[in-house]
């Protein structure tokens, strides 16, 4: 196991109260360095969004810690089939290769989805299937899905990939509250949707620093913070 994997569990999750076995366990067999560009490799395991860079614009993706908070909360078993929306690298999909039965992940930008590609083809995970397509359309002829992953926040477009839920099933996602100092970056909310039959339950979790994939549209007069 990697030194700075042990030192994200016993530093970040454990003090966290991050504490489920079999997600642990993903994190700590899922070298994230492998997944970005050497650049980035020595601060990896931080506890902030990374840049990512290419000519069709800069991405953020969410640090360690603040996904195990977000799988901890999605309470995701084995069997269960989860739909990923957001994830350039390929690092969150491997994760999740390890706690769901059959993970979908979407990606609509053809340079991120040709990274993503060929991230994951590079760890050969059997239950990882990648689709090309905007975010908010979901994938509807994988639906439904127990779960639906977003790893930012969508700007209140989550209708479709509600649809594709599972009776009873939940999306777990950030809604932006204000603006950062970086374009694409917001202090957030992370929060859990249940879908029911006639109604649906939305519970807060926890605040964090988020992508925000549609931030044009987040209202301009927003006060900003620093991270």
């Amino acid at each position: 196991m990697s030194l700075r994997r042990d030192n994200m569990v016993f530093g970040q999750f454990l003090p966290n109260k991050l504490t489920n076995e079999g997600i642990v366990q993903a994190f700590r067999s899922t070298p994230y360095e492998k997944f970005l560009p050497q650049s980035l490799g020595k601060i990896a395991y931080c506890d902030a969004p990374l840049k990512l860079e290419n000519q069709t614009g800069d991405r953020y993706v969410l640090p360690p810690l603040t996904l195990m908070r977000l799988f901890q909360a999605a309470k995701i078993n084995r069997h269960e089939r989860v739909l990923l929306v957001g994830d350039p690298t390929g690092y969150v999909a491997i994760l999740l290769s390890y706690i769901a039965q059959q993970v979908t992940s979407l990606e609509p930008n053809p340079l991120w989805f040709s990274h993503l590609s060929k991230a994951v083809s590079n760890r050969s995970p059997h239950n990882v299937t990648l689709f090309k397509g905007p975010y908010s359309e979901g994938v509807k002829t994988q639906a439904p899905f127990d779960c639906i992953i977003v790893v930012g926040d969508l700007s209140g477009q989550i209708d479709q990939l509600l649809r594709q839920l599972k009776p009873r099933g939940r999306l777990l996602g950030f809604e932006a509250l204000l603006r950062g100092a970086q374009k694409g970056i917001y202090f957030s909310k992370a929060f859990s949707l249940q879908k029911k039959e006639r109604s649906r339950t939305k519970k807060y979790l926890f605040e964090a620093a988020a992508p925000c994939f549609l931030h044009s549209e987040i209202a301009k007069n927003q006060k900003d913070f620093y991270l």
